[in-house]
């Protein structure tokens, strides 16, 4: 006799924990059961869609990365004045880009229009 009372008390303990958890107003058992698989279903569909945003997330920063991978060394460009008339132009870059862009710049610095 003693055992089956032992055995209601902690069940009443234990759907007195769910009510708390889920927020149940109710005080029957099936109703705190169903309020339960509610939360519990409520539960997994925001980390679902949680997973999805981290997924997203990850795969931004991936093409980020593939982006930064392809960024070239930035190119040098010297020019130095040798006499009035004359000047010397030093270009160092990768193949390809756009070269004459920073020359046009660098003849924009020393004011050559």
């Amino acid at each position: 006799m003693a055992k089956k009372v032992q055995r209601r008390a902690a069940s009443r303990r234990k759907l007195q924990l769910l009510r708390t958890l889920t927020n149940s107003k109710s005080v029957r058992r099936r109703s705190i059961i169903l309020n339960v698989l509610l939360h519990f279903h409520k539960l997994k569909v925001k980390l679902e869609e949680i997973q999805r945003e981290y997924q997203n997330l990850m795969a931004i920063r991936n093409e980020y990365f593939n982006l930064l991978k392809h960024i070239q060394i930035p190119k040098e460009v010297k020019v130095e004045k040798l006499g009035e008339d004359q000047f010397v132009v030093k270009v160092r870059c990768n193949r390809g880009g756009d070269k004459l862009v920073s020359i046009v710049e660098a003849f924009e610095e020393l004011g050559l229009n």
